[in-house]
């Protein structure tokens, strides 16, 4: 699809939510629009600020999921059940393979909830299940519920649960105790003023019971990002560091397409701040001369992606093994070609100056 027809569609379901939530509430589009703005300020494809977003909006691309999000989880939760046509959800699950990022997507819904109402709760359950069926773990989920149960009872506010390290609380076979506790509390606990989060990888693993839409009534898989997304999040943390964007894009992409690389906004992250590692070394700063901040260029950033990826075949913080590959193609350049490159490494294309 061209990056305008997935503009156009990204826009039409803002429409399509705006005009649903308006139906909902008996209001005008109009005021419908400013309320859906409230729960969530998306600011289009292209992030607005320089990192320091707050809740969703500190996540970067998938705006479908966040629209949808908005419309089948925020909305009906802050508008607290006062209209009848809003289904609270009971519990929230975000599924895909690691990396992707579901526990930060998960994260940021927990504290867009926090921070949009005050009559909000949230409570984090954390936990060494691996341990499996200990009187501790089984506590931690028997008193948060519970817990959150009274509240509402007894002063109406609401209770988001986000548990980490889902997947592996539902091991039936090491966890049978962890698993029918679980049971008893999520299931319709959005009668006890209750939703829980979670996050999970391989659905198929899971058992067949977590699907009942009595304990899981919204579903969202982290697919991925598109390549307009994809440019929107180099845009964003190239803004967070505050460098330049000198880069091209469409090469970048390209590259990403020719050489069949699937990178996720958690590895975006991790590439940026690795970029704006070796830039540091560029930047040259004197009070005499001026401050001199290195752009980043498109070769940079593929130079970094490059060992980023070779960083992962030989196993995430072997950096020996790494820079060893890097010296020995270093070594098999002439003299000349090999002083420039040391050069560049640590001042790009701007040298000091003799004083």
């Amino acid at each position: 699809m061209e990056l305008s027809g997935q503009i156009q569609d990204v826009n039409q379901k803002v429409v399509d939510d705006i005009t649903l939530l308006s139906k909902k509430l008996g209001i005008s589009p109009a005021v419908a629009k400013v309320r859906y703005q409230e729960c969530l300020d998306i600011g289009g494809i292209k992030p607005k600020g320089n990192g320091y977003e707050e809740g969703l909006n500190k996540v970067i691309g998938y705006n479908a999921e966040k629209l949808d999000l908005i419309q089948n989880v925020v909305t009906p939760i802050i508008c607290n059940g006062n209209y009848k046509d809003f289904d609270i959800p009971n519990g929230v699950l975000f599924y895909g393979p690691r990396g992707r990022g579901k526990s930060y997507m998960a994260e940021c819904l927990l504290e867009h909830l926090n921070k949009k109402r005050h009559n909000i709760y949230t409570r984090v359950i954390s936990k060494n299940w691996d341990k499996g069926d200990t009187d501790e773990n089984a506590f931690a989920i028997a008193k948060t519920f519970e817990e959150a149960k009274k509240r509402y009872e007894q002063d109406k506010i609401r209770t988001i649960i986000y548990i980490e390290g889902f997947d592996r609380l539902l091991n039936e076979n090491n966890n049978p105790i962890l698993c029918a506790e679980f049971i008893a509390a999520a299931t319709d606990c959005r009668k006890n003023g209750i939703t829980w989060i979670g996050t999970i990888t391989a659905p198929k693993a899971m058992p067949d019971w977590l699907f009942d839409p009595h304990i899981t009534s919204v579903s969202m898989p982290v697919k991925a990002i598109s390549d307009l997304e994809q440019s929107a999040l180099m845009s964003y943390f190239w803004a967070k560091h505050d460098r330049l964007d000198k880069s091209n894009h469409n090469t970048i992409l390209n590259y990403f397409r020719d050489n069949d690389i699937k990178l996720y906004p958690p590895q975006f992250e991790e590439i940026a701040n690795n970029v704006n590692e070796k830039l540091n070394k560029k930047d040259y700063k004197s009070e005499k001369r001026g401050n001199y901040s290195a752009p980043v260029t498109t070769d940079v950033v593929l130079n970094t992606i490059r060992e980023y990826l070779a960083s992962r075949e030989l196993g995430i913080g072997d950096k020996q093994k790494l820079e060893k590959l890097q010296k020995e193609e270093l070594v098999g350049l002439d003299d000349a070609a090999y002083i420039n490159k040391i050069q560049e490494k640590y001042y790009g294309n701007k040298f000091p100056e003799n004083n």
